[in-house]
């Protein structure tokens, strides 16, 4: 489970929402250049949750130009389409970390 991971700051879908909007239908981008003007490492790591659910989709493709190299990732899919993307999945619906602290006080 992720639940230990989610931040409340960004979901996965907002995440997938911004990883759609800065690909271009065919054209490489780098994981690098998707995860720029992220606040937070968290935020790194919601991004790549989104990545692999669109790839997981069939949305993207994904290449890496050596082993541990940074991916190179593609729109392939019509974005246009509904990218369904469960909160259940990721454990968005959750209580976060802080609020199952705050009910074991």
């Amino acid at each position: 489970s992720v639940i230990h991971l989610h931040d409340n700051s960004i979901s996965v879908k907002e995440a997938v929402d911004e990883v759609v909007a800065k690909l271009k239908f065919g054209q490489f981008s780098t994981f690098k250049t998707l995860a720029q003007g992220s606040d937070t490492k968290m935020h790194v790591v919601v991004i790549f949750l989104a990545v692999l659910e669109l790839y997981k989709q069939g949305f993207i493709d994904i290449e890496l130009s050596e082993k541990l190299g940074d991916m190179n990732i593609a729109l392939i899919a019509d974005a246009d389409r509904d990218i369904d993307v469960n909160a259940d999945d990721w454990g968005e619906d959750a209580p976060s970390t802080t609020e199952l602290k705050e009910e074991k006080v």
